[in-house]
């Protein structure tokens, strides 16, 4: 799963468009893909918005299914935990709008968590309180 930080549509206030409501209602496949099926590409924007923490680590396990699986994850978030469990993360910044979308700080989770970067301090702090069960080396 690859995790970046960005302001989303959806905390500016927009609502999707009809053809977005209508993928992200989609159900998936009722079987299991077979080795022969492709692999999907699934972007998610801030897919944790309005979840209960029980309900992240729900969907941090299926997140780690699809993975799994052989499809690939793009995941634009803010959770700290979902960012943890990420093989690759992507921080934007150093600040939102005119004064953001530079690159300052790629990798994995515990590296990221070394930088002094906005990201990296609540990494390093989110893994210094409680170790994550699936921080990504």
């Amino acid at each position: 799963m690859i995790s970046a930080s960005a302001t989303s549509s959806s905390a500016r206030g927009r609502t999707p468009s009809p053809a977005a409501r209508r993928s992200v209602s989609s159900s998936p496949p009722s079987s299991p893909p077979t080795s022969a099926a492709r692999a999907t590409l699934y972007v998610l924007d801030e897919p944790t918005t309005g979840l209960h923490l029980s309900d992240v680590a729900r969907l941090i396990d299926v997140l780690d299914k699809l993975v799994a699986r052989g499809d690939t994850l793009v995941v634009i978030e803010h959770h700290p935990a979902v960012i943890a469990c990420a093989d690759h993360v992507v921080e934007l910044g150093p600040e939102g709008g005119k004064l953001g979308g530079r690159i300052v700080a790629e990798g994995p989770p515990l590296e990221i968590a070394k930088k002094k970067t906005a990201t990296g301090v609540v990494l390093a702090e989110l893994l210094r309180a409680k170790p994550h069960p699936r921080p990504r080396a």
